[in-house]
């Protein structure tokens, strides 16, 4: 059994980073016309269909890094008032 494509695939076969298939994907309006055009041609041409839990993982990831990292500066805020008292 094969396996379905990926974003990478894609990428490969658009010749542009996996960044720039994801950017296509999620609508960003900061991609050339033509590089669009590539993409969505690699993407009917290998059948590739978004994984929306994989995109829903992926999006809690990034949630969770970003409130890891206003939890570390947050807590060195309240070292730095505490030490000035």
């Amino acid at each position: 059994m094969t396996r379905p494509p990926t974003i990478h695939d894609v990428a490969a076969a658009a010749h542009v980073s996996h960044q720039t298939v994801s950017r296509v994907l999620n609508g960003a309006t900061n991609v050339r016309p033509t590089t669009r055009a590539r993409v969505q041609q690699a993407v009917h041409a290998l059948g590739y269909v978004r994984d929306d839990h994989a995109a829903a993982l992926a999006r809690r990831r990034r949630i969770h890094a970003a409130d890891d990292a206003l939890a570390w500066v947050c807590d060195g805020l309240d070292a730095s008032a505490e030490q000035r008292r």
